[in-house]
């Protein structure tokens, strides 16, 4: 998939395992992923909740994660998908609380 975005995707075991060790062994209720690229950091992130809430700016990312996630996840109905810019809306579309935020985004967008 291209990096039209500036999209980071996630392809190393390595990392997702050092994400993940950050998450937390705890089951959280609601996370929210900011930027799915491939589906990679999602599958493993519907483990740790009850609830995950993505927000996606590329259609094709969408794509690919929700093709990932029905192939991988046993309940597909706990994971919601948003086509949004998380710059412009924010946490808008999100309306469980709290929620813990997990990302795997480009340098430009956290500065």
């Amino acid at each position: 998939m291209p990096h039209k975005l500036g999209q980071v995707f996630l392809h190393d075991k390595n990392i997702l395992t050092k994400i993940m060790s950050l998450v937390s062994s705890k089951k959280r209720d609601t996370i929210v992923e900011i930027g799915c690229g491939d589906g990679i950091l999602s599958e493993a992130l519907t483990k740790m909740c009850n609830q995950l809430h993505i927000i996606e700016i590329d259609q094709k990312c969408i794509d690919s994660t929700t093709n990932c996630l029905k192939k991988a996840a046993a309940d597909f109905n706990k994971i919601t998908i948003t086509h949004a810019d998380i710059l412009k809306d924010k946490f808008d579309s999100v309306t469980e609380t709290p929620f813990s935020v997990v990302a795997n985004i480009p340098y430009y967008i956290s500065a």
